[in-house]
């Protein structure tokens, strides 16, 4: 395994071929990991934040199944270490292996940041902004694959740095199941697939690379602790979505966040439908709708292509 070079990974690996390499550390700390989780808590627990925490921010899992809401007081965080949590959450589940996964691990983590930045930035200045965003996640659990099976993320590339624990991956050609794509729902089990597969082993000090489109899954039968933060650059992407976006953005500003009414079926355009055409109307009439693109295009250049 050789170790991570930024100029001979672009011409040997970007987009093309997975790869795995040693590197000094991990963005992400293991001391960093049962901080992370207080701060997902909060906001499960905040009235105003938790809807989006259940929805976008953080997914737990059962044996492979994704619980819901009124059971992720199990998953609070107690003891003063990952393994420590890991062996009493194991001992609420009676046994069940778990798994945790937090989106924008980034944002929850500020002391992260800097250690973010100084791998993502020089990437990103070489291979350009993804249209849709450069993201990071972590990934917690004892489970032996990845909850939700074998799949691709179309139009990502991911980096992974095993924080705790190893990290194995079977990896596949964008099109290896496409004549047969039925095939892995109907038999879902990685370990019937091995053999066609492309594995890729890291552990903590080491680094993994995937380009867009490959299928994938994370799969080790020992029921082990591991934990592992990623870097996913997401190159395609939806211009009416991003619009669509930006527009919501600009009129969250100026009206009220929701409104209950019955309206009654006349030609005429209802006063909050005629109000915020009247907004977006005068938005893209002053230039207000394309200063905040240029705004927002700023920002992501500043971040290194992130969102958040």
């Amino acid at each position: 395994m050789s170790t991570f070079s930024l100029d001979d990974f672009i011409k040997t690996h970007w987009k093309k071929t997975p790869a795995t390499f040693t590197v000094p550390s991990s963005p992400v700390a293991p001391e960093h990991l049962m901080l992370v989780l207080a701060r997902v808590f909060e906001r499960l627990t905040n009235p105003e934040t938790m809807e989006a925490a259940a929805t976008k921010l953080v997914r737990f899992y059962v044996d492979g199944r994704q619980i819901a809401a009124p059971e992720y007081a199990a998953f609070l965080p107690t003891g003063g270490s990952v393994d420590e949590y890991s062996a009493t959450l194991t001992e609420r589940l009676k046994g069940a292996r778990f798994g945790i996964v937090i989106n924008d691990a980034h944002s929850l983590l500020p002391e992260a940041w800097p250690a973010v930045l100084a791998f993502t930035a020089p990437l990103i200045e070489r291979v350009g902004i993804p249209a849709k965003n450069v993201e990071t996640a972590i990934f917690i659990g004892t489970y032996a694959a990845t909850p939700f099976g074998i799949h691709r993320d179309l139009g990502n590339s991911v980096f992974t740095f095993p924080v705790i624990g190893r990290k194995k991956f079977l990896l596949w050609p964008p099109d290896h199941f496409a004549a047969d794509l039925l095939q892995i729902y109907l038999n879902p089990d990685p370990s019937q697939y091995v053999s066609t597969a492309t594995t890729l082993v890291v552990e903590p000090g080491e680094l993994s690379y995937w380009p867009e489109d490959w299928m994938h899954v994370g799969w080790d039968p020992e029921a082990k602790l591991h934990a592992a933060f990623s870097i996913g650059t997401w190159s395609e992407a939806q211009q009416a979505t991003q619009m669509s976006e930006l527009i919501q953005s600009i009129l969250e500003k100026k009206l009220p966040p929701s409104y209950r009414t019955e309206w009654p079926s006349t030609a005429e355009l209802p006063n909050e439908l005629n109000e915020a055409a009247t907004l977006l109307e005068e938005a893209f009439r002053t230039g207000e709708f394309r200063r905040a693109l240029e705004e927002q295009w700023s920002r992501r250049r500043e971040r290194a292509g992130f969102r958040t």
